[in-house]
């Protein structure tokens, strides 16, 4: 599993989960791109070479702990 989609490397991370289908990406929020359109350049980025199957997705705790 390759924590965060191994930002900054999101190409080669895809790639890396189209290949082996052992490797999972976990896409979390605490990527960090300035705003909106970032963020979904990020997901497109991902979903170009990784199986949707093979990608997770995660909250990565965005609020503060009790």
């Amino acid at each position: 599993m390759l924590l965060h989609a191994s930002f900054p490397f999101l190409k080669e991370a895809s790639y890396l989960a189209s290949i082996y289908p052992q490797i999972y990406l976990d896409f979390g929020l605490r990527i960090p791109k300035p705003n909106f359109h970032g963020l979904m350049s990020s997901v497109k980025e991902i979903l170009d070479l990784a199986p949707i199957n093979e990608v997770m997705i995660n909250s990565s705790g965005i609020t503060f702990a009790e």
